[in-house]
């Protein structure tokens, strides 16, 4: 076959992701014409998609050594990032937009670079770029997320991953929903393996002696709970354990408690952002704990998260607390809890392992920016572990949200299709 022939045969193979073809057919023209840029260029990124990286870096190279095009050494910083070459990479890349200035996705594959290499300042700067050239680029947007969200700038950060789902969209393929793991356990082969029950039943009682030995009320809240009402226990798929506090009391009071004891501590890098309206503990690093601050409105209770300048109110109808028996102890919990529970989870009788707080529960505001920013954000995850179920839990609850509070067209219109085509 003339070497012509078999290039246009290679190309229409690459597009269709024959890629085990292409790399046969561009040897075979490297064969009879070695200087061919093309068909190494080809063979190096085939070989690349394959997995033959040493291979794709020997192709690239050759090509290289007849010609330097931005295109093929951004190929090559590909497949240096692949064999954990980073300095090359980086170069590779470099060298691309120098010869290229306006090559947006060598802007992109150097600022991803950079970010995953912690120089968060570089990273923006040609991650802007690359958009500012082609605003169609997934990874950029994601990338751009990541760094936005990082530095609490939770408009842009909104901004980016919406742009970045609507334009992943027509590649999205989901996987089935993996198995649910259902224990909390020590991965260490040095300790024995600990299940769900026994590391919260064990995190619970301590923190009750600890705060009734202060005589500070508490009461349990949120998934705990849900838990203790609906299930009689704590729930299997459940991260943390929940108790509420009223706002009378001192922050500095708990924090004083949980620093002086010998099984707790605050977790420094999530708390201090939480201010008055949180407190993140942690039991024996085995448990986390989250202390919410109920804090009263005119007509209303609410307690939620913050992020920067932005929160997240979960509102609740104000209650009593009544006693209840949990795990052989008596605690208090909000009275009436049905209502309680209604308001934050709507159908809390059905055990919901995909529920995700920024889309379900009486928001004040319906979905203020950080729980819009929050949502988007957990859905690029779902969908990025191939998470199903959990990806159109979230699709579905959202999409609603927006056509009250928010109006976005184009996401609206992206949540539709993914919906329809996956739902």
């Amino acid at each position: 076959m003339p070497v012509k022939q078999a290039f246009e045969r290679a190309t229409k193979d690459w597009r269709a992701g024959a890629h085990d073809q292409v790399i046969a057919t561009c040897r075979a023209i490297v064969d009879a014409a070695p200087q061919h840029v093309d068909a190494l260029n080809l063979l190096g990124l085939a070989l690349y998609r394959t997995g033959a990286h040493a291979e794709a870096l020997d192709a690239l190279k050759h090509a290289l050594g007849v010609i330097r095009r931005a295109d093929i050494l951004n190929n090559l910083g590909l497949v240096q990032r692949a064999l954990k070459q980073q300095n090359d990479a980086l170069e590779s890349f470099s060298q691309a937009i120098a010869l290229k200035p306006d090559y947006a996705e060598a802007h992109a594959n150097l600022g991803r670079l950079l970010r995953q290499s912690g120089n968060r300042g570089g990273a923006l700067k040609h991650l802007t770029r690359a958009v500012e050239l082609n605003w169609q680029q997934p990874r950029a947007h994601s990338d751009l997320a990541a760094i936005y969200f990082a530095r609490d700038d939770l408009e842009n950060a909104c901004q980016h991953f919406e742009a970045h789902f609507i334009q992943a969209l027509p590649q999205i393929k989901l996987a089935t929903l993996p198995t649910a793991k259902t224990d909390i356990v020590d991965e260490s082969d040095e300790k024995p393996k600990v299940s769900k029950p026994e590391l919260f039943g064990a995190a619970l009682p301590a923190m009750k002696k600890l705060l009734d030995d202060a005589g500070i009320q508490f009461f349990l809240g949120d998934g705990t709970a849900l838990g203790c009402v609906r299930d009689s226990d704590f729930i299997s798929f459940d991260k943390d354990i929940d108790v509420g506090v009223w706002d009378s009391v001192p922050r500095e009071r708990i924090t004083a408690l949980l620093e002086a004891s010998d099984d707790f501590w605050i977790e420094e890098n999530r708390d201090p952002r939480y201010a008055d309206i949180l407190i993140c503990g942690r039991y024996r690093d085995a448990v986390a704990i989250d202390i919410f601050f109920y804090k009263r409105e005119k007509d209303y209770l609410w307690h939620g998260l913050r992020h920067a300048d932005h929160e997240v109110r979960w509102r609740q109808t104000p209650f009593d607390l009544a006693p209840v028996e949990f795990h052989g102890a008596h605690y208090l919990i909000p009275s009436p809890v049905e209502r309680y529970l209604v308001e934050l989870y709507e159908d809390w009788r059905t055990p919901d392992p995909n529920y995700c707080p920024y889309v379900t529960g009486n928001i004040v505001g319906g979905l203020p920016l950080m729980a819009k920013c929050y949502a988007l954000k957990d859905l690029q995850s779902a969908l990025g572990a191939g998470k199903r179920d959990k990806a159109l839990n979230i699709a579905k609850r959202l999409l609603p949200r927006l056509k009250a509070h928010v109006p976005s067209p184009d996401l609206e219109a992206g949540l539709t299709a993914f919906i329809a085509n996956n739902g």
